[in-house]
């Protein structure tokens, strides 16, 4: 931002305009730390270009005022859709305005359009809270928001439909006054029964801005996308059609945004990736993009997809569906034998899928397991080549100093009627096939960065910073304390350490101190690479139809290539990239409270059973036991009769001692417990080390806390 345009929002912040000029100056000059006549020169900038004017020894707001919808995306930062305007305005100071309040907004026009300054809010939107209805001793009916931002408890009114929400998830809508005083509740939506783990998810997915149902506008826009493809939209487009492509994905899965093929060459392999052209059918600033862009990202929880776009577009014309003509963004690459890229090709294609493969039919196809080789005897070679061609983008990523780290994710078998967990496992972390699309799919991401950069063209990364200095001295902290040598902080290092503790007694813990050690990958233009990867050019361009990331680059580059309209501002990339990468956090988020909810549903069918288990944390108050995916948490109480003063805890939280006692126990210590109760509505699952214990397996299973709070 150009110091004209600070002065200008400290102007309306501070609310300046309408004060002596001498007074506004000084504080401007105040609050930037610059002298009075750099900030009057600036002032003369404005004035020139007419921002402001200058009357009776006063300055004055000339920029024309606007009328938009206030959409937060941050603390302090979010973005104006203005009537009249088919673009997103940044706004770095909201003025108090809070997401869907309607204000009035002046807009800085010397930045193509990218930026606005909030003047006031005109009309504040009304706030719509999920949590739980309860009643009180007292016998009056509360409201406990799920999200404490909003406070413990929210009063209600009490009419018939509060009381019969009693015990109920629900959402409340609230209004905000002119001083932000939140005001009574009124319930808007009655999600179902608290603790039946269908509207506990649905609840999490509200909490954390996620929904399945989209707006009336958009499902209108939805009509008018086509089911099929037809001949003009194949024109001008590379036609694969004739290429053995096929998807690899989950067995469950509905939303395919990939498809491969591969060619034997004389010097490697041709590698052929198809990803769905989603930008073609969703049109910029359309209802459609916008409700994308608001949700950042489609969420996968416990009860399905929270899908980014409609099933009709997201599961139909956009999703790569075997044997029909799907659209696509073509990436072909040569590799040599060494997994050196000799070329490659990015175009606009048409293709049509021969299989959909599930990562365990690609498997057995590959090891000639189950007659799935015979069955699929037309891509047998195919696929035998593609694991061939991914060892090599392996070692690859390997020489160079990619990170290497199988992180769990856990797969539920439910019952018929979804409200059982029957089983939880990590079942597709053992299956050699996810390594085709991942290296396939890193090498597609590589190559489109690369193409960005060669061509000094603005677009979304994928950055990783390299950890912290405290990052690294927390990680040798715990190194020192397993008597392991210390890292740097290079990949290479990292890489060395994941490679170290692999079959070691304290694997899955260092897995995640490791983890934790490294800064969170994010969104943004700025070339940074990414570290994990050890890669200068990564991006996401792989899963448009799953993330908006993936769709902007989508749409810079198929901009670049024909008519140059799309090449948004460094200025409007950063915001964009803060808001999805925000975004992004809430679908992480909102998933592993899905995961501990599933957990919690297991856990009940297994209260008063002795399970073994190992230590996997200590936090001040307790001992954390993992039992295969699940975290088990077990107080000191519980905990060898361990009193609050009777243990010591060592300064990285990898083992206590037992002071009445002498004993000594460590993470990665194996250890026998029984589960206590299990909390689908605050997602805890609570044991104990004493296997004499019984309780009532119902007692708190999915007991709700309202006992415990009076007004």
């Amino acid at each position: 931002m150009q110091l004209k345009d600070k002065i200008f929002d400290i102007m309306v912040e501070e609310n300046l305009f309408g004060k002596n000029y001498i007074a506004a100056i000084n504080k401007v000059s105040k609050l930037l730390n610059k002298n009075s006549k750099a900030i009057m020169l600036e002032f003369q900038n404005l004035r020139a270009e007419g921002s402001i004017k200058f009357s009776n020894k006063k300055f004055v707001n000339n920029r024309p005022l606007y009328k938009g919808v206030y959409h937060s995306s941050s603390l302090n930062l979010g973005y104006v859709e203005v009537d009249g305007f088919d673009k997103k305005f940044v706004v770095e100071n909201c003025n108090r305005a809070l997401n869907g309040d309607v204000v009035e907004v002046c807009i800085n026009d010397n930045e193509q359009l990218t930026r606005a300054t909030v003047l006031k809010v005109l009309e504040k939107n009304k706030q719509n809270i999920v949590g739980r209805v309860i009643k009180m001793q007292s016998g009056i009916v509360a409201f406990i928001p799920d999200k404490k931002q909003y406070g413990e408890i929210i009063a209600l009114l009490q009419d018939e439909i509060s009381k019969s929400a009693i015990d109920h998830k629900c959402i409340i809508n609230i209004s905000n006054s002119s001083d932000n005083v939140i005001s009574v509740g009124k319930i808007e939506k009655i999600l179902g029964l608290a603790g039946d783990p269908i509207t506990e998810n649905i609840a999490i997915a509200y909490k954390y801005g996620f929904e399945k149902e989209f707006p009336q506008k958009v499902m209108n826009e939805v009509k008018y996308i086509p089911t099929t493809v037809s001949k003009e939209d194949c024109i001008g487009r590379l036609d694969l059609r004739n290429k053995n492509f096929i998807t690899i994905d989950p067995s469950t899965c509905k939303d395919m945004d990939d498809a491969v093929y591969i060619e034997k060459t004389a010097n490697g392999y041709k590698i052929y990736i198809a990803i769905a052209d989603v930008a073609h059918y969703v049109k910029l600033n359309s209802e459609i993009d916008k409700e994308a862009f608001k949700r950042g990202t489609s969420d996968y929880l416990g009860d399905g997809v929270y899908p980014m776009l409609p099933e009709e577009l997201s599961n139909g014309i956009c999703s790569l569906n075997e044997k029909v003509d799907r659209l696509v963004r073509a990436t072909i690459v040569d590799i040599d034998k060494n997994g050196k890229i000799l070329n490659y090709k990015l175009a606009p294609a048409v293709i049509n899928s021969k299989h959909k493969l599930s990562y365990d039919i690609a498997d057995d196809i590959h090891f000639n397991r189950n007659g799935a080789d015979k069955k699929y005897f037309d891509i047998k070679n195919q696929i035998d080549m593609m694991f061939k061609a991914s060892d090599i983008l392996v070692n690859v990523r390997k020489n160079r100093g990619a990170l290497f780290i199988e992180s769990e994710e856990p797969t539920f078998k439910l019952d018929d009627t979804k409200t059982q967990v029957l089983d939880i496992t990590d079942h597709h972390s053992e299956l050699e096939s996810t390594k085709i699309i991942e290296s396939f799919m890193i090498l597609n991401n590589e190559v489109v960065g690369k193409f960005f950069i060669d061509n000094n063209v603005f677009t979304m990364f994928r950055v990783h910073e390299k950890p912290l200095p405290s990052q690294i001295d927390e990680i040798n902290d715990v190194l020192s304390y397993f008597n392991m040598e210390h890292i740097e902080a290079n990949s290479i290092s990292y890489q060395n350490l994941a490679e170290k503790i692999k079959g070691n007694k304290f694997e899955d813990y260092l897995t995640v101190r490791i983890l934790r050690s490294m800064q969170k990958a994010v969104y943004s233009p700025q070339i940074i690479g990414h570290f994990g990867l050890a890669s200068k050019s990564y991006l996401h361009f792989t899963s448009p139809i799953r993330r908006y990331a993936d769709l902007i680059v989508h749409r810079i580059l198929n901009s670049y290539e024909t008519d140059k309209k799309y090449l948004p501002t460094l200025e409007t990339l950063e915001f964009m990239g803060q808001h999805i990468s925000e975004r992004e956090k809430n679908a992480n988020d909102s998933e592993n409270e899905s995961n501990k909810l599933m957990y919690t549903m297991w856990a009940e069918k297994h209260i008063n059973e002795v399970l073994d288990g190992e230590i996997f944390d200590f936090n001040e108050k307790g001992v954390v036991v993992k039992y295969k995916l699940i975290e088990v948490y077990i107080p000191y109480g519980n905990f060898e009769k361990i009193t609050s003063c009777g243990y010591k805890l060592n300064k990285t939280h990898t083992c206590i001692l037992n002071k009445e006692t002498g004993k000594k126990y460590t993470v990665g210590d194996k250890i026998k417990f029984k589960i206590l109760s299990a909390n689908r509505i605050d997602r805890t699952i609570n044991a104990t080390t004493d296997l004499t214990y019984e309780k009532n397996k119902n007692s708190e299973s999915i007991k709700n806390k309202q006992d415990d709070l009076i007004m």
